[in-house]
């Protein structure tokens, strides 16, 4: 004869499995705005489980924009700006220009990993020029640095210039014999040429003591004059010729004070310098 004793304990297991079973399948309602901690899967150490992901949007703004210029950086930090909470600090030297949109207030610290990063770039024609900064080269390398920096050159005319520098290319084989500064301010080149089944001859040419160019240090920022002053060496009957840009850390200089200057008048909390790194 049975009863509903017989096997109390069976029952139990089964009732405590099915439970289990159901609920390690049955849906379970998180709150997205909390954030939990977690057993891990060896059960040792718990871990903090953020659902911030699942959030139509997130609880605050934090990442960094990267603009291309200064007036794409005044867009954006105008568009994103607390008037109380951003900063803007510009390096004297490196060109980087950095928006603290959540920065510290007094009292009140934030997170400040919200920002919006601009690392200036060196136009092209800045680069050009100065990768041949003080060096000396013979006629011919001169010659065809000449020719393709010709729109950078203000004076003498660019249509002056090409032509001296088609006069290196016709003269790259001829015997120099010195050189001599004069009061106009040009430089005499004295040459021997000697012509095939003849005698030869001798000639000078007459060339600039100095260049001014027209280049923009910064892609986006208005151009300077800077000057090239140029340099000759005569070794050997071999001619040599150089310049040498005069102060263009100081062109650097200005132009950033400028662009800070800028800044001022958009954005009163700005500084020279490095920001702190985000928290």
């Amino acid at each position: 004869m049975s009863t509903d004793t017989e096997h109390p304990a069976g029952d139990a297991v089964a009732i405590i499995a099915a439970a289990t079973a159901a609920a390690a399948v049955a849906p379970v309602e998180l709150d997205t705005k909390r954030i939990y901690t977690a057993v891990t899967a060896t059960g040792n150490s718990r871990e903090t489980v953020d659902l911030e992901r699942f959030l139509p949007a997130p609880r605050r703004a934090r990442g960094t924009f990267r603009p291309a210029t200064v007036d794409a950086f005044v867009a954006i930090t105008q568009r994103h700006r607390d008037d109380e909470a951003t900063t803007v600090w510009v390096h004297p030297t490196s060109g980087r220009i950095v928006a603290v949109l959540n920065d510290h207030t007094p009292g009140e610290p934030q997170w400040r990993d919200h920002q919006v990063v601009l690392q200036l770039e060196h136009t092209p024609e800045w680069t050009y020029w100065l990768a041949k900064n003080n060096q000396m080269l013979d006629q011919e390398a001169f010659a065809e640095h000449i020719e393709g920096g010709l729109q950078e050159i203000t004076s003498p005319a660019a249509a002056d210039m090409l032509e001296i520098a088609q006069t290196f290319h016709a003269h790259n084989d001829v015997q120099f014999r010195s050189s001599k500064r004069l009061a106009t301010g040009e430089q005499r080149l004295q040459y021997d040429e000697q012509l095939q089944a003849a005698a030869g001859t001798a000639g000078d040419m007459l060339i600039p003591t100095e260049i001014a160019l027209a280049i923009a240090p910064f892609v986006g920022e208005q151009p300077y004059r800077v000057t090239a002053r140029l340099r000759f060496r005569v070794a050997g009957g071999r001619l040599s010729l150089g310049y040498k840009l005069d102060r263009p850390e100081a062109v650097i200089t200005d132009a950033l004070e400028k662009v800070a200057e800028r800044l001022v008048a958009e954005f009163p909390l700005t500084y020279l310098g490095d920001p702190p790194a985000a928290a």
